[in-house]
């Protein structure tokens, strides 16, 4: 759950482990990210602590604090230089702060990179471009069209469906804050009109299913590192620990209390606001 590292917290917070433990800060990291994503609605990725080798194994483990991954699956891992350590990888869960990686070998640990979560989402389609959320989009794994009589809003998406990769493109070179996928087969349904000669196009009914990695793949930047870390470093000091009582999950619809809104600081949330905006 934290995007950011427990040192970039500690760097801008300067609050030493005499002054908060090292427990409480990961608290106040994790919460302070989910505010982060509550306000943004994005996911930036999971910020990587250290990645190890197991002693005598062939299998990493990837300290990540608070990540809620399911117990098993797959991650796209960057930044981290090592080779094996880079790209889609299956993962099981270790604990709550860490993840194992298998037939890795690192010959030295590694304290750089992003894990990006894998999620599965709903868009619609139109004038053929789907938006997907939340992003940046790092990578998109399959795209699924619901076509023909399987136009039913929340109907189920047969196998069939899977479009293939050359019937879609999304630019993920740059973070892809907006999210947009050029969808190049036809997705216009025409639908006749009793009374009207020609068909009535109806370009936003089509639907697509994605399944993609979320997240600042190419490092999350350095303004939104810091904007993370302040509101960490005053969820910290409340006195009250309404925040970090809160649930605050990128998948939760419930709003934030206004009076927990006044207390964070105005030119991080403005910050925050900013990346927002990218993907309106």
């Amino acid at each position: 759950m934290a995007s950011i590292t427990l040192a970039k917290f500690r760097l801008v917070s300067q609050l030493s482990t005499e002054m908060l433990s090292t427990e409480s800060a990961i608290q106040a990291l994790c919460s302070g990210t989910r505010v982060a994503r509550r306000i943004t609605g994005r996911e930036f990725g999971h910020a990587i602590e250290f990645a190890e080798q197991i002693t005598g194994t062939t299998d990493v483990k990837i300290q990540i604090y608070g990540h809620h991954l399911p117990s098993s699956g797959t991650v796209l891992v960057g930044g981290t230089g090592i080779a094996g350590l880079t790209g889609l990888l299956p993962y099981t869960v270790i604990d709550q702060n860490s993840i194992r990686i298998a037939g890795v070998t690192l010959s030295t640990r590694v304290t750089v990179g992003i894990v990006c979560p894998k999620i599965t989402a709903m868009a619609r389609v139109t004038d053929q471009v789907a938006v997907l959320s939340p992003g940046p989009i790092a990578r998109v794994s399959q795209l699924r069209i619901r076509i023909g009589n399987m136009l039913v809003a929340g109907g189920p998406f047969p196998d069939s469906t899977i479009a293939p990769t050359d019937s879609w493109y999304i630019d993920t070179s740059e973070p892809s804050w907006k999210g947009e996928v050029e969808i190049f087969t036809n997705t216009t349904l025409y639908k006749r009109v009793a009374g009207m000669i020609n068909p009535v196009k109806q370009r936003s009914r089509r639907e697509v299913q994605a399944t993609f990695y979320s997240g600042c793949l190419l490092g999350i930047p350095e303004d939104l590192e810091t904007a993370i870390a302040t509101i960490s470093a005053e969820i910290a000091k409340d006195p009250s620990g309404a925040f970090q009582s809160e649930n605050y999950d990128y998948y939760s619809y419930q709003r934030m209390d206004p009076a927990m809104v006044a207390k964070l600081p105005t030119s991080a949330v403005a910050t925050l606001f900013s990346y927002r905006s990218l993907a309106r």
